[in-house]
């Protein structure tokens, strides 16, 4: 059985390990007068240049473009392809050199209102070097006003409605461009985040991956174990459609939208394209997460939560077995691991007077700091098998 085990172990220990040598490139992106410059040379005030290196596109390009940016401006669609493919790889060549995560500000499209369509700027280039992606949804009222007092250049006037279209157009794009390339993406809402929110996200992007997940979640589970030294055997529950006949997620974002006042057969569930299209990856539940994050700058999160588990109700089967099995002698123990939202079962555990004796493994928020995967489910049972000895 140990032996057995050991295998066991080591093989989930080597599908999780998907680390590469890529560097991490953060793009800031945004609408002209977003607040993309601004925002950059705020976080470079606040973090330093130990970890990061903050490169605004504009000045690679002047610096990489013979004769400068003034020259680039001139040149036809193809040679500014190249160039613009040119800067990116630079910057990403340069963050691996000096082992840091570049930070650059970009553009996805540009779209005047004479024109039909935005004329799109992102280049295959972009895609392949781009890790995470924060895009900077302002009120467009505000861009508006910025434009009109720009003293640095000369713009175009743009009417609120086309700067809406603009932005999103904008948005809409960069959410399927990542989704379909596994690029991290959040959306910043800008008049409700504050910079030092900004860099404590842009911290935690970089410090993340597969191995430190994977370290989050175990330092959790050995937390757990710490009080239940007695333990011989150990139930491992999932929580959605398992401990109830419910889908807590689908329930969280119907109350999103009500609480904004937009119907949910308008947008539908925000993460189910997701794990449509980039499976039950670790990518994909981080996205996730930050997709949950966003959220939370709109609505009271724990108020969202505490509103659906009141909705849940356990299966007659099961409230039993985990009041049973919390009250064992200590010899026998039950643990939820669930790849959705944490707070909710807690919150419903807590309904049953079980929230003492049941402990849940879970994520939904950054501050959680770890995603339950299904190859980090299999993981935990693999560590409660061979380093704790426990019949799971």
């Amino acid at each position: 059985m140990a032996v057995s085990t050991s295998i066991q172990f080591k093989a989930v220990l080597n599908r999780m390990d998907t680390t590469t040598d890529k560097p991490i490139v953060i793009g800031i992106y945004g609408i002209p007068r977003s607040g993309k410059t601004h925002l950059l040379n705020e976080l470079k005030q606040l973090l330093g240049d130990n970890q990061f290196q903050f490169m605004d596109s504009s000045d690679v390009l002047d610096r990489i473009t013979p004769g400068g940016l003034q020259t680039f401006k001139l040149l036809g669609e193809d040679a500014k392809k190249e160039l613009r493919e040119l800067a990116i790889q630079t910057i990403a060549d340069e963050a691996q050199i000096n082992k840091k995560a570049a930070v650059v500000t970009g553009h996805l499209m540009f779209w005047n209102e004479e024109i039909e369509a935005a004329v799109s700027v992102c280049t295959p280039m972009d895609v392949k070097v781009y890790t995470h992606i924060l895009y900077l949804d302002l009120h467009t009222d505000s861009i508006a006003v910025r434009r009109a007092n720009d003293i640095t250049r000369a713009r175009p006037a743009l009417s609120l409605q086309h700067l809406r279209e603009w932005q999103k157009a904008d948005e809409q794009e960069l959410r399927e461009m990542c989704c379909e390339n596994s690029i991290l993406s959040s959306v910043l809402a800008m008049d409700k985040t504050s910079t030092s929110e900004v860099g404590e996200l842009l911290l935690d992007l970089v410090e993340h991956n597969v191995s430190h997940n994977l370290a989050s979640t175990t330092a959790h589970l050995d937390r757990i174990m710490a009080v239940k030294k007695d333990v011989k055997t150990m139930l491992v529950f999932d929580a959605d459609k398992t401990l109830a006949p419910f889908d807590a997620g689908s329930m969280f974002w119907k109350k999103v939208y009500a609480a904004v006042g937009v119907q949910k057969t308008l947008f539908g569930d925000p993460l189910k394209h997701l794990f449509e299209t980039s499976g039950y990856t670790y990518t994909a539940f981080r996205q996730a997460t930050m997709t949950y994050e966003y959220a939370a700058t709109y609505v009271d999160f724990e108020a969202i939560c505490a509103a659906v588990a009141a909705e849940i109700v356990l299966y007659p089967e099961i409230e039993p077995i985990l009041c049973t099995a919390g009250g064992a002698g200590g010899y026998v123990a039950v643990v939820v691991v669930t790849c959705g939202v944490k707070r909710v079962w807690e919150l419903v555990l807590e309904r049953y007077g079980l929230s003492e004796t049941v402990a849940v493994i879970g994520g939904g928020r950054l501050t959680d700091g770890y995603v339950v995967t299904p190859a980090v489910k299999a993981a935990i049972v693999a560590r409660l098998q061979q380093e704790y000895h426990t019949y799971v």
